[in-house]
């Protein structure tokens, strides 16, 4: 962030003078100030510590932030001799130690103005979260989408589902050892997909689980279920689609 020294330094030097004008404005229309409400040095005084102590805090900020904001080696002056100088250090930014905690919230933030190009490797750890901090809602459509999605067949019912990672989800059962695993309204036809045997469904393991798209139905994978000789046999199992 560059600085401009002869516009900020133009501004300050109009408020500067902007507050000298009216003091002098005390000081030289007497017969006003007289016949209204008369200036005592005391409001004189009181009047320039104002100014002093507005300049100083002025100064004290423009020192504190300036420095930070201003590219390295660049000169960040005033133009006025009240002002400091200082040479920018190049932070780009304002460092955390200045920062209150919790200064910065949800809705001070601009929506996408944190991004992944802003954030150092491993600086958003889990300890730094809180508790479900991080829900499926606030998550981008686009990376719900490539989210795993399963089903788990886990019993011989005619339509058995045991778990998925969606109530819209379910098993259903053509056959002794063929199934279809149903994915809703999610077309999968572009995504991959994988099943293995379930270990705790109280059936025997398969030894291999074959998959393939249902031609007839885009959102659903077929699922066959096979022991060690190569025969069908009723199994439990677990299918995944990546999309």
């Amino acid at each position: 962030m560059k600085f401009s020294s002869t516009l900020t330094g133009a501004t300050v030097g109009a408020l500067v003078a902007i507050a000298g004008l009216a003091l002098m404005d005390y000081g030289t229309d007497g017969a006003t100030a007289a016949a209204d409400d008369p200036v005592t040095q005391a409001d004189l005084k009181a009047a320039n510590d104002r100014s002093i102590r507005a300049i100083k805090q002025g100064t004290s900020v423009w020192n504190m932030v300036g420095k930070y904001l201003a590219d390295k080696d660049t000169l960040i002056s005033l133009q006025t001799p009240r002002i400091s100088q200082q040479a920018g250090t190049g932070g780009g930014g304002l460092p955390g130690s200045i920062i209150k905690d919790g200064a910065i919230t949800a809705t001070k933030l601009a929506d996408a103005s944190v991004t992944e190009a802003k954030l150092g490797n491993a600086s958003v750890t889990t300890t730094k979260l809180g508790d479900a901090s991080i829900t499926e809602a606030k998550l981008s459509a686009a990376l719900q989408a490539k989210l795993p999605r399963w089903v788990t067949k886990t019993d011989n019912g005619a339509n058995a589902t045991g778990r998925a990672s969606s109530t819209d989800y379910a098993v259903v059962r053509v056959g002794p050892g063929n199934y279809r695993a149903d994915f809703g309204d999610t077309d999968v036809t572009a995504c991959s997909w994988t099943a293995v045997p379930s270990t705790d469904t109280g059936l025997p393991d398969s030894y291999e689980v074959r998959t393939a798209l249902d031609v007839s139905d885009s959102t659903r994978v077929v699922v066959r279920t096979y022991d060690s000789t190569g025969a069908i046999v009723e199994s439990g199992w677990q299918a995944q689609v990546f999309c």
